[in-house]
């Protein structure tokens, strides 16, 4: 019986010892400096205005553009690691995939940094969230590593 209880508690454990695996991702000023200076190509981000929300679904089509121009005949998978600048690091915010417009989840406004990659290189994309009245106003330049996939 002591046996089956052992395996019992194991089971239980399983859950939580796979969830301890998991690492969340880091970022680091060394890192920003040096996919800014790898980059081949610096693209301004269009301005986009939006409604103020609590929590907000932003697309930036420049970076489909750079990654999978020729969507939808082709269906790279773009990943990307979101992070927002708070004092001197960096807090994660999300991961998300995506095929052709690549998209991120804005909680709060100031400066946030986005590290996307195909499988090949990493590009970065540094943006600035301000609130303006009832909209929030987003800027910000893409750090690509290279001219399209």
């Amino acid at each position: 019986m002591n046996n089956l209880a052992f395996l019992f508690y194991c089971f239980l454990l399983l859950p939580v010892g796979s969830f301890a695996q998991h690492k969340i991702p880091v970022l680091e000023q060394c890192t920003i400096t040096q996919l800014k200076a790898n980059s081949q190509i610096i693209i301004p981000v269009k301005k986009q205005v939006i409604p103020f929300r609590e929590k907000i679904f932003v697309r930036f089509e420049e970076l489909g553009e750079i990654y999978n121009p020729t969507f939808p005949e082709t269906r790279h998978k773009i990943s990307v690691y979101n992070f927002q600048q708070q004092g001197a690091g960096f807090l994660y915010l999300s991961k998300s995939l995506s095929t052709y417009r690549s998209s991120v989840m804005i909680y709060d406004t100031g400066l946030h940094y986005g590290v996307w990659t195909d499988g090949k290189c990493d590009s970065l994309m540094e943006y600035e969230v301000t609130r303006v009245g009832e909209n929030l106003e987003i800027t910000g330049k893409v750090y690509s590593c290279f001219y399209g996939s």
